[in-house]
């Protein structure tokens, strides 16, 4: 694991083979991975404002963005009552988020 300091506070990400510490990195997550609310213990946990809602039908595609107009994808449960403009808290397991060179 290694940390990726961002404009959102510190990361926890697995680092893929030749990652050197102190470069510039991107930070990549599947939708599938990520879950709204805090997350368990040693989760990454951050905040962002939901831009856009697409239901799937067993499923809701969101599009969550940070105030740098940076978009996260998250997929959640069609149970999921949430609306554009709204403020979410949304976490994924280091494991699952991935440092890229």
């Amino acid at each position: 694991m290694q940390e990726l300091e961002t404009p959102y506070g510190i990361l926890s990400a697995a680092c893929t083979p030749g990652f050197k510490k102190g470069s510039r990195a991107g930070l990549m997550i599947r939708p599938e991975n990520i879950e709204l609310g805090s997350g368990k213990t040693g989760w990454n946990t951050l905040n962002a404002v939901v831009s856009k809602v697409v239901y799937l039908g067993d499923a809701i595609n969101l599009s969550l963005q940070f105030p740098d107009n940076q978009t996260v994808l998250v997929d959640a449960k069609a149970d999921c009552t949430v609306k554009s403009g709204d403020e979410l808290e949304f976490s994924f397991s280091p494991a699952n988020a991935w440092l890229l060179a």
